[in-house]
């Protein structure tokens, strides 16, 4: 089996990860498409979009489409009431609303023309490429998805699925059932576990308090702009 030593560029620093058979993960990744997923209501943040929270002069999904750069080609899966034209990339309207990510996920399969689904939301912008590798290293086409486990914690919208499932998700949305772990359940699913270094890696931002939290443990000074509507809500950081 070859091993291969690959340099890879993480939020300005450098570490070496090894791979089994660079070509073949090569490969992979060239019969895969990667979705973001932006549509959710991001009530817990006062509804406002968390893509575009930034860090910086960048946002969220700047940061993550820079690390999911290795895939030719990066699609945005949105729901019909959000304006993504500043966004450079194809956007996937969601065909189906108000069914939580299992409706994202079955619109990424439905308009990909790739036999596999590399799924991210926009809440973790401490994804690495290394994961993506990490992931692709232990893939197999004899399981439908393939998901990072954590301390026992799943990620089920960080993950890789072959888009060959699409008509059981599209019967479980039917059904009305949306949770995507459901979905894992009924399908062969294989749990990759990560240690527990990767925990910050993995860590998507739900609130403004874990927003600010965030920045804190990033050591970064934080200015943060109220509107008396609190459904407007802008945020300007300053790295000290």
């Amino acid at each position: 089996m070859l091993l291969v030593c690959i340099s890879v560029n993480i939020k300005k620093r450098y570490e070496i990860i090894y791979v089994k058979g660079w070509r073949v993960i090569e490969s992979l990744l060239k019969k895969s498409s990667a979705v973001i997923l932006v549509g959710g209501k991001s009530s817990r943040m006062g509804y406002k979009d968390k893509y575009n929270l930034k860090i910086g002069q960048k946002r969220f999904i700047d940061y993550i489409i820079e690390e999911l750069s290795c895939f030719d080609y990066i699609a945005i899966s949105a729901n019909k009431n959000q304006d993504l034209a500043s966004l450079k990339y194809k956007v996937i309207i969601d065909e189906i609303d108000e069914v939580g990510p299992i409706g994202g996920i079955y619109t990424a399969m439905n308009n990909i023309n790739s036999e596999i689904l590399f799924l991210c939301t926009c809440d973790v912008p401490n994804i690495s490429r290394e994961i993506v590798y990490k992931l692709y290293n232990n893939f197999d086409f004899r399981y439908d998805c393939l998901i990072p486990r954590i301390r026992g914690r799943i990620h089920p919208l960080l993950g890789i699925y072959q888009t060959k499932i699409k008509n059981i998700v599209k019967e479980n949305i039917k059904n009305s059932d949306y949770k995507v772990r459901n979905l894992l359940n009924r399908v062969n699913t294989k749990y990759i576990d990560f240690d527990e270094k990767y925990d910050e890696i993995f860590s998507n931002i739900n609130t403004i308090e874990e927003y600010e939290e965030y920045f804190k443990h990033k050591c970064v000074k934080k200015i943060l702009l109220w509107e008396k509507n609190s459904s407007n809500i802008f945020s300007v950081y300053e790295e000290l």
